[in-house]
């Protein structure tokens, strides 16, 4: 199974993903939870969204949520991460937390990075490959991770959000600025406030009925 990456410029992006709802295709999504992780290691990558290569369906592959503290790209090179993937389909936030800041970047961006905010802890309800309903939380940079991919799962770039924008950085301009400006956590525990970001980009949360 061969898949493309799809670039910001591609309408594709901007589009609310479909529900998953073909869970007896486990083979199908299996394959291509392979192909998506491959890509995502060799491009330094955390994750990714099904719409990232075309696919309008609501599932992510988390790849590996640990932040990667290097001078350079010779260390990155060297990090040794465990990558252990899951997928997670039909992801819904339902709870947002704390506020925290880091310069995010994706692969179907390319040479961008920006600043983010982002909640420090969120709760989710999602399903397993095997259609299974399960609710988890994360904190701090798996959670900047996980909101990040659940956006693109509604049509949402990080850039459509972002703050102190650099443009044309290449993979050691992006370490430079993050080594710069750490991720910075400004509370733990406050409401989340979004008021600032235009209500069309905001990153969703699951009101239960």
């Amino acid at each position: 199974m061969k898949l493309e990456l799809i670039k910001s410029d591609d309408p594709r992006l901007k589009q609310v993903c479909e529900e998953v709802v073909d869970f007896e295709n486990k083979q199908f999504y299996l394959e291509l939870i392979n192909e998506i992780k491959k890509l995502c290691i060799e491009q330094y990558a955390f994750a990714a969204a099904a719409p990232q290569f075309g696919i309008n369906k609501r599932f992510i592959v988390m790849v590996s949520a640990v932040e990667k503290k290097v001078r350079n790209i010779q260390e990155l090179q060297q990090f040794e991460d465990h990558y252990e993937t899951t997928i997670y389909f039909n992801p819904r936030i339902t709870l947002m937390r704390g506020l925290t800041y880091y310069y995010e970047a994706c692969m179907s961006t390319g040479e961008v990075i920006g600043k983010v905010a982002r909640p420090h802890y969120i709760e989710f309800d999602y399903q397993d490959i095997d259609g299974n309903s399960l609710h988890r939380s994360a904190e701090g940079f798996e959670a900047r991770c996980f909101c990040h991919e659940i956006d693109h799962l509604d049509g949402i770039e990080f850039l459509d959000k972002a703050e102190d924008i650099t443009y044309n950085a290449d993979l050691n301009k992006r370490i430079e600025v993050r080594n710069k400006y750490p991720q910075k956590t400004i509370s733990t525990d406050c409401e989340f406030d979004q008021s600032g970001i235009n209500p069309e980009f905001r990153t969703k949360i699951y009101i239960k009925k």
